[in-house]
C-alpha cells in the first residue's frame, strides 16, 4: 500500500498534468481564434468588404 506522502505526490502530478492540459487547450484555442480573424481579414480584402 503506497504512503500518504506518496498518494499526495500522485494526486500534485495528476493536478499539474490537468491544469497543463487546460492551459495547451486553452492556447491551441487562443491560437485558432487569431487564425480565423487574419482569414477573415483576407477575405475582406480579396472581396472587396469594409467593416
Amino acid at each position: 500500500m503506497a504512503s500518504k506522502n506518496q498518494l499526495h505526490h500522485r494526486f500534485l502530478y495528476l493536478a499539474l498534468l490537468f491544469i497543463l492540459g487546460v492551459c495547451e487547450a486553452t492556447a491551441r484555442a487562443a491560437l485558432e481564434d487569431a487564425s480565423m480573424y487574419e482569414r477573415r481579414q483576407q477575405w475582406m480584402v480579396q472581396f472587396g468588404r469594409v467593416l
